[in-house]
């Protein structure tokens, strides 16, 4: 129960930091831009597998951007394709494509303090099953 203890306390660390990061970029990002899809990438590793590159351009106040949008499941989209992506207006090249919603957010950090807390508490049963 150590191993999976310490795991899942990682993993809770992990979403908790992951929590309040997605909340930021959510929060920053609050003005919409349309976007065109400009070119799909197909990248092949043989460690981590296939994961597909979406670049999509938008523009604000007259400068063109770019939006790389990473993910390891291919979408329907083509190049051509136009969509709404949201953008920070203090730093317009900081955007995102797909906001995190507030019930993603909310499960993140249930998981992040369930996992954290069996963390905390798996060794101390392990431990009282032993003895």
């Amino acid at each position: 129960m150590g191993i999976a203890g310490f795991a899942l306390f990682i993993a809770g660390v992990i979403a908790l930091i992951l929590y309040p990061t997605l909340k930021g970029k959510n929060k920053r990002c609050s003005a919409e831009a349309e976007a065109t899809l400009l070119e799909i990438k197909i990248n092949s590793n043989d460690d981590s597998g296939t994961g597909y590159v979406y670049i999509y351009s938008y523009n604000v106040n007259g400068t063109e951007y770019q939006l790389k949008v990473y993910n390891r499941i291919p979408q329907t989209n083509e190049i051509g394709d136009t969509g709404t992506i949201r953008y920070n207006p203090a730093k317009p090249k900081e955007a995102q494509a797909f906001p995190a919603s507030q019930k993603l957010l909310k499960i993140i950090l249930i998981a992040g303090i369930v996992m954290l807390l069996l963390g905390i508490i798996l060794p101390f049963i392990g431990f009282a099953l032993s003895i």
